[in-house]
């Protein structure tokens, strides 16, 4: 469904749409990442000898919360932008050997500029570097998440454990630096 034979866009656009389990996305050496089905959807347009992808990327992100630990998840929607190119980048050596100038192809590919391998364009890797570069760093089940009891664990979003109500539990916070700095204060008041 992601990969396009360069043979079908001899005249008119490619209408892309696929719906593809995130897991199946995933290089083998890629980290995992929790992402449910994933919606692809766009236009691939050849350009003379470049071709354009336009479109955008759906799913969500599933993770346990990071304040609760309860399943969560976080929605995406990204806009994307591919120019897909079949004119390698080359320089020639002394020897006047051809090879593939590697430092270009990489700033090519930070400017969303993939090198076509083959008749076939993939659309894969580029979904799936899509999904891991924009994931959250955090995922809440909502906003306003209590998250657990220090004490006991319980999920304070169900109701109170009555932790706080059984134990005179005094936060002194950064209290003790106070305790501190008096001791220091009548230290250097005695010499």
């Amino acid at each position: 469904m992601l990969r396009i034979p360069l043979s079908s866009l001899a005249g008119d656009d490619i209408v892309v749409r696929a719906c593809v389990p995130g897991e199946a996305l995933r290089p083998d050496e890629a980290k995992a990442l929790r992402v449910g089905m994933v919606a692809v959807s766009g236009t691939l347009s050849a350009t003379g000898v470049d071709y354009v992808f336009r479109g955008c990327i759906e799913g969500a992100y599933e993770a346990p919360c990071d304040r609760c630990l309860d399943p969560a998840k976080s929605l995406f929607g990204l806009d994307v932008t591919w120019v897909y190119t079949t004119e390698a980048l080359e320089a020639k050596t002394d020897s006047g050997e051809v090879e593939v100038d590697v430092p270009s192809l990489e700033a090519e590919a930070e400017a969303g500029i993939v090198c076509i391998v083959g008749d076939v364009i993939d659309l894969q890797p580029q979904v799936w570097e899509e999904i891991a570069l924009n994931a959250p760093s955090k995922i809440l089940c909502k906003d306003t998440c209590a998250g657990l009891c220090p004490m006991c664990g319980a999920n304070l979003n169900h109701g109170s454990c009555g932790c706080r109500e059984t134990q005179s539990m005094e936060n002194r916070g950064l209290a003790g630096l106070a305790d501190a700095l008096d001791h220091l204060k009548a230290q250097s008041s005695e010499e």
